[in-house]
């Protein structure tokens, strides 16, 4: 049976320590903004509800993907109503880039790499073009590392609507999409993490004005 959503999974705002992330939600208006349609979740269910076979229940989310019957937003939203997809299939998923390193780390709760960012942030780029993240690299209060960097920006750099790459520019990116930005919440970061999780599924364009 194909169930037309119109709901996603407040819960994908940035906050990071280098350890490992938690999520904080987005508001409730937030459920407009995004819409998918889904017919395999009655399938896929009960294997994510034995929670046994990791690489059967990445063989069917697969296997949707790769036909359109799910996106990794509806991932996201399975995880977030309950449905315990075993962190290998998130890995499994990852490494064969049918979902980001980003919603991985998030799952998991691991501490995400600048690769794993890479639709925002590109490590050199933003040192480079941000002074205030650049001075902390040169006086040392900010280790020039992959792990420091992804942390600083996830932290920092995204509530404080830094650019990270040429990719997104989060001033164009909210001149492109106002409405959009209004259901989100509008805050910064949550701009940037509605980005990563649907803004590539959606063709949203963040680096020229539309």
């Amino acid at each position: 049976m194909k169930i037309r959503k119109n709901q996603w999974i407040a819960g994908m705002a940035a906050a990071a320590a280098a350890a490992g992330l938690f999520l904080t939600p987005l508001p409730a208006r937030a459920a407009a903004a995004h819409t998918s349609q889904v017919d395999m979740v009655d399938l896929i269910a009960p294997a994510l509800l034995k929670n046994t076979d990791p690489v059967g229940v990445a063989l069917q989310l697969s296997t949707a993907m790769r036909y359109g019957q799910i996106t990794q937003g509806d991932i996201w939203e399975m995880m977030g109503k309950g449905y315990a997809i075993p962190s290998q299939t998130l890995k499994i998923l990852a490494d064969g880039g049918q979902i980001s390193g980003f919603l991985y780390r998030q799952a998991t709760k691991t501490a995400p790499t600048c690769e794993d960012l890479k639709e925002v942030l590109d490590m050199a780029y933003y040192v480079n073009h941000n002074p205030s993240v650049l001075a902390r690299v040169q006086d040392g209060s900010l280790p020039y590392t992959d792990e420091a960097v992804a942390a600083d920006f996830m932290t920092n750099g995204m509530a404080q609507g830094l650019t990270g790459n040429e990719e997104f520019q989060l001033d164009i990116f909210k001149a492109n999409y106002p409405d959009l930005v209004k259901n989100i919440g509008g805050d910064n970061a949550t701009c940037y993490v509605y980005y990563l999780i649907y803004g590539k599924e959606q063709g949203l364009v963040a680096d020229h004005r539309i």
